[in-house]
């Protein structure tokens, strides 16, 4: 009985190897759970361009959206664990595990880190032609405005929705959530000045910023950001709120470990490129490589982090 276990134990690690040897024969598929256009879509491209040229196969990537990222990633988690279907997702996604309470799979028990792209921050900012130029001076407007001041996001639940209730916690201004269909919609009423104030990432405003049209008041990650030089952070201004962006990439639970690693490899070798860390540079993130080991430990940290602050803000969706 012992020899039949060591036999068919052997049998698995030869096929692992073997599996791993000869990967990967085919092309892969990323999976995009947002539309095209969006900040993560954006990044996925270049990525996935880089990693097939050095795995030797081409990286489709292909957007499977709905339902704030959950239809794509159900897709990536119902695949074959074979390491040719791969999900680029994020903190957003970490937060849906709290926020969706019917979700078909759990991400940190479903999925399986294969490496860190970068980090980036939520950005605070108001209209250009908004008078208020620091978030203390936002706090103290809010406070005697009637009713208070309005504040943005691309929907409930969002990161950029969450922290935004955690400002108004630590600070206790008076704010009121506007909930919009997408960053798009909610960037454009910011800007028109209907909106008092909004969060959102790095990636999609840096470039409203640059070109006068909002105005930065602070940064909601852990360090400042080379493409928004001047804006400090929340915390440097004793404001104790930190909610950094990240972004990864995931395989199904149970793919191979040597293919995970050998998908780690090339990955980190595409955010050594001068090419990618420029255009990371240019979207307001920072490159993060990491062992595979070490995100896969980090995103699950994150979806037991993001528990609480959901509870505390009081959001649920069906």
């Amino acid at each position: 009985m012992k020899n039949r276990l060591f036999l068919g134990l052997a049998a698995l690690a030869f096929a692992a190897g073997a599996a791993a040897q000869s990967y990967p024969a085919r092309p892969l598929k990323l999976v995009v759970p947002f539309a095209p256009g969006g900040p993560i879509d954006i990044m996925a491209r270049p990525i996935a361009q880089k990693l097939g040229e050095i795995l030797g196969q081409a990286v489709i990537v292909e957007n499977k959206t709905g339902a704030a990222g959950n239809v794509g990633t159900e897709s990536v988690v119902r695949s074959a664990p074979d390491g040719y279907t791969l999900l680029i997702a994020g903190g957003s996604q970490a937060i849906n595990q709290s926020v969706y309470k019917n979700l078909k799979f759990d991400m940190g028990r479903d999925l399986v880190g294969v490496g860190m792209l970068g980090t980036g921050s939520s950005v605070m900012l108001v209209p250009a032609s908004s008078p208020i130029t620091s978030p203390q001076q936002l706090v103290e407007l809010s406070k005697t405005k009637p009713g208070g001041i309005n504040f943005g996001s691309p929907g409930p639940g969002t990161s950029t929705h969450l922290i935004g209730e955690m400002f108004k916690s630590a600070t206790g201004a008076k704010m009121t959530h506007i909930a919009f269909r997408g960053s798009a919609p909610a960037l454009q009423e910011t800007i028109a000045g209907r909106v008092d104030m909004m969060f959102d990432s790095s990636i999609s405003v840096a470039p409203f910023v640059k070109s006068g049209q909002l105005r930065a008041l602070a940064l909601g990650g852990r360090n400042r950001l080379d493409a928004l030089p001047g804006v400090p952070t929340l915390k440097e201004l004793g404001i104790d709120v930190v909610l950094m962006s990240w972004t990864g990439i995931f395989a199904p639970a149970g793919t191979p470990q040597p293919v995970v690693e050998q998908l780690n490899a090339a990955l980190n070798k595409v955010l050594a490129m001068p090419d990618i860390r420029a255009s990371f540079e240019g979207w307001g993130n920072k490159p993060e490589p990491m062992a595979a080991a070490e995100f896969d430990a980090f995103a699950k940290s994150e979806v037991k982090r993001f528990g609480p602050v959901v509870q505390a803000a009081g959001v649920t969706q069906d």
